[in-house]
């Protein structure tokens, strides 16, 4: 029974703490987070045509990161010659969960191995190096699980938040999740806040990761999330204004903190994922059947062709498709409508016709892209 008293009080002392601090780290938010086990380290390099090979020796499988010495690659469509092996298969670098985009890298800034809720892993994190400049330090985490060597699985992320208490169990169902932190939109802030503490305001959303998939964590559509300001920008600490997360936290006044519905967007323009974008670059799902009003082959002029539709035509229901496998180049398609209803696409292409667009054409997304 004292046993019982003591360990009862523990636990009352573990819950003041995390719910009554003024700031909270990132660390507070997972009863049990991951612990890096082993870090593998070079054993050696191998050359094999023009393609460099550095061979790594891990607890739980051996793989070898290859780069490709050559200028014969296309710097759109194939600008990567980068990857790794793992037991034998070939794995591309990506910095999202999408995985649409592949990533080039260089340089890691660490690979390390851990074993979480029965399940091995292993992590090799990088900065997204397509994205050095000022305000924007995204770090890629490329997550493999290595439970099953002959179905390994890969997971990616990208968040401004660089440590590997990103991941845990934060819902306490059995599975490892992963939290993404990113800068909040600069239309989203609180008004009034200086340009020099932009970037320490960010959105904290999660995911699941099951099977080979990440999938956000979302209650009726609505994504949990932590929206908060930061007291650096490794995000050491941060206050929380608004949340709607798996524990209640709170805000600066002291009192739980507010929650409203939050549907985060994704990133934008993706080419090698089969979706569309609304004229804002958010990632909406693709239906059957769009009216094609235009194609450009920039992606500014396709954005500023949405504008003028916007206001020329009173045109609202406009999206973006990125088209990169039909015409031997990256095009984008400018769409208006996104239904799966024949019928109602036909209604609406007569009018588009009758305020004087021209003679728009009725695609079949699923069949002609």
């Amino acid at each position: 029974m004292k046993n019982f008293i003591f360990l009862f009080s523990l636990l009352l002392v573990s819950i003041s703490q995390v719910y009554g601090q003024d700031t909270y780290k990132i660390t507070d938010l997972v009863q049990d987070p991951i612990r890096i086990e082993h870090r593998p380290q070079a054993t050696g390099f191998k050359e094999v045509g023009d393609t460099t090979f550095t061979i790594y020796h891990s607890r739980n499988v051996d793989f070898r990161i290859y780069f490709v010495n050559g200028s014969q690659y296309h710097n759109i469509l194939n600008p990567n010659p980068t990857g790794v092996f793992i037991n034998g298969k070939v794995f591309d670098f990506y910095c999202g969960v999408e995985m649409g985009a592949r990533q080039a890298v260089s340089n890691f800034l660490d690979l390390y191995e851990f074993e979480y809720l029965q399940r091995k892993y292993l992590c090799l994190f990088s900065f997204r190096e397509d994205c050095l400049l000022k305000g924007c330090w995204y770090r890629c985490y490329n997550l493999f699980d290595v439970t099953d060597l002959d179905n390994i699985q890969q997971y990616s992320f990208s968040s401004v938040f660089g440590e590997a208490a990103s991941m845990g169990d934060y819902n306490n169902d059995g599975i490892m999740d992963f939290i993404r932190v990113a800068p909040k939109p600069v239309a989203d802030l609180p008004e009034g806040v200086p340009e020099e503490e932009r970037d320490l305001h960010v959105v904290v959303t999660a995911y699941t990761l099951q099977n080979g998939k990440a999938k956000q964590h979302k209650k009726e559509g609505s994504a949990y999330y932590i929206s908060a300001k930061a007291t650096d920008l490794d995000i050491s600490e941060f206050e929380v204004y608004e949340a709607d997360w798996f524990i209640p936290l709170k805000d600066t006044t002291g009192n739980v903190a507010p929650a409203t519905p939050y549907f985060a967007p994704y990133i934008s323009f993706d080419p090698k994922q089969d979706f569309l974008y609304d004229a804002k670059g958010y990632r909406v799902e693709k239906n059957t059947w769009a009216v094609h009003l235009e194609t450009y082959e920039d992606l500014d002029g396709a954005l500023d062709f949405c504008d003028e539709l916007k206001e020329d035509y009173q045109i609202e229901d406009l999206f973006v498709m990125i088209d990169q496998y039909h015409r031997g180049s990256i095009h984008f398609l400018i769409l208006a409508g996104n239904y799966h209803s024949k019928d109602k696409i036909q209604k609406y292409q007569q009018e588009i016709k009758k305020i004087g667009f021209g003679n728009p054409k009725i695609v079949n997304l699923k069949k002609e892209f």
